[in-house]
């Protein structure tokens, strides 16, 4: 199974707030990255992302482009400045399955969605944070990962593990090459 941990594209950090729409920049980055997941045969059954806009249309055109028969789920747990009991907790990746449990009520089958890739739109420090957990290391240490290997706007960290349950008990591994950071 593999996991696609993608930085949100370029906003156009027209508003006030940090709710800003995608730039044309922005948009052209995620339509390559739409682009170089298909050429390289990563098709998610599941996109996942963060309720903020420019996160939001990211993945809109991910899915759109690339799968759009998957389900594209807003979460909680993926947005900034929202509270989130776990999220909150640096439990980012607990997050993420508790939010997916709720979502799965209304679903059943999410957990059919769980078995091949699945993308999940994010933010900075964030992406980060769920790599590092998601390998079984402390998210706390995000300052200490190379600079050279965070992901651009419209970028992505692609994490393999055998199942689902290896990126929750940490057990997942980066792979790096490809179009992926």
């Amino acid at each position: 199974m593999k996991i696609l941990l993608i930085r949100h594209a370029a906003r156009a950090r027209i508003l006030q707030d940090r709710d800003d729409p995608l730039s044309p920049d922005g948009e052209r980055k995620a339509l390559a990255l739409a682009a170089a997941m298909s050429e390289a045969g990563d098709v998610p059954g599941l996109f996942l992302t963060s309720k903020q806009r420019h996160a939001h249309q990211t993945a809109e055109l991910l899915w759109s482009r690339v799968n759009p028969k998957a389900a594209l789920v807003p979460m909680d747990a993926l947005t900034p400045q929202v509270a989130h009991h776990l999220a909150d907790a640096d439990s980012y990746v607990a997050a993420i399955a508790y939010d997916l449990a709720v979502f799965a009520i209304a679903r059943p089958d999410v957990g059919n969605l769980l078995r091949d890739t699945v993308a999940v739109v994010l933010h900075a420090p964030r992406i980060i944070q769920c790599a590092l957990q998601m390998q079984g290391q402390d998210p706390d240490m995000w300052r200490n990962y190379p600079a050279e290997r965070w992901p651009d706007f419209g970028q992505a960290i692609c994490l393999t593990a055998n199942a689902w349950d290896g990126f929750l008990q940490g057990n997942a591994t980066e792979t790096t090459g490809g179009p992926y950071q």
